[in-house]
């Protein structure tokens, strides 16, 4: 028993008179303690980050998945549309990728795969898909397949983005124009093939990857022929429109917000450590899964384009 004897407690109206006499400061940090404020209410938010892939390319592992189809999502894009983000990585991590460019091509899927919504070539099914892929050299490669036959890869030249500093990459479907922007400028730009890529609903005998969209691995991990991404990723954007016109513009200077036109976008903000549960999609069309294992990807780390 304290020495002074037992304390009574205080009676409602004595508390309500301690209330008001406590500075206001002093009670949100009370708060805070307990967890009693509201999100964003003098609450740390989480920190700004990115998420780390080492392109383990095995066991439907190391790799974010966000299922765009089979049912359709407002992600599953027809004709114009831009995806980007921002990317740091080594050309010691990414030595194998040899892509193929031009008209006829699918030879983009022969790169360091980043992002991958292809569909398993099936004889006379395969067709409407896309993806985008990283050279040994630090080029860049998109490419597209409308239906059957219908397809083209266009690759970046004059320069490299696995020279560890960070790159924004933008590539994008303007109408029938495949485009490459790094760091702002247009490095590659080709007349593609007329037709959608959006997902068929009639695709017969569909691999179990197929209507996912796929970041940081080549989905179907078929064999070191077709090698997965090692590096960083940051504020992926997909776009349901051709976002850049000219041959530059000025890359953002901050994390991206939701738009219009925002048909996904991970910010990737999240404590540093293994990724191993739901990505949240600011756009608010479908969260990511991250498949966690192979290597021990992907993971969540504290560099960032902005810090």
């Amino acid at each position: 028993m304290h020495p002074r004897g037992p304390r009574r407690p205080l009676r409602p109206a004595r508390a309500g008179a301690l209330r008001r006499r406590v500075p206001s400061v002093l009670l949100a940090a009370l708060a805070l303690a307990v967890g009693a404020l509201p999100p964003g209410t003098g609450r740390a938010d989480p920190p700004q980050g990115s998420i780390r892939f080492l392109g383990s390319g095995t066991d439907d592992a190391d790799r974010v998945k966000v299922r765009v189809a089979k049912p359709s999502t407002a992600a599953d894009v027809s004709s114009s549309f831009t995806l980007e983000w921002w990317m740091r990585a080594a050309a010691a991590d990414n030595p194998t990728g040899t892509p193929t460019c031009g008209a006829g091509v699918y030879g983009w899927i022969t790169g360091h795969v980043i992002v991958d919504r292809d569909r398993y070539p099936y004889s006379g099914t395969d067709g409407k898909d896309f993806g985008v892929s990283i050279a040994s050299d630090g080029s860049v490669a998109f490419g597209i397949e409308t239906t059957q036959a219908r397809r083209h890869t266009v690759c970046t030249t004059g320069v490299d983005v696995l020279d560890g500093t960070w790159h924004h990459v933008a590539a994008q479907r303007r109408g029938r124009y495949l485009e490459i922007y790094v760091d702002g400028v247009r490095r590659a730009s080709e007349l593609g093939p007329k037709g959608s890529v959006r997902y068929p609903g009639t695709a017969a005998n569909p691999r179990p990857n197929d209507p996912f969209l796929v970041l940081g691995a080549e989905k179907h991990d078929i064999g070191p022929a077709y090698p997965s991404y090692a590096g960083r990723m940051d504020e992926f954007r997909m776009s349901n429109l051709a976002r850049y016109t000219g041959t530059s513009f000025t890359v953002p200077g901050a994390p991206f917000t939701p738009d219009a036109a925002t048909v996904l976008l991970f910010h990737f903000d999240a404590a540093p450590g293994p990724c191993t549960g739901t990505v949240p999609d600011a756009a608010g069309v479908r969260d990511g899964q991250c498949s966690y294992g192979g290597l021990g990807g992907p993971l969540y780390v504290t560099d960032s384009p902005f810090t």
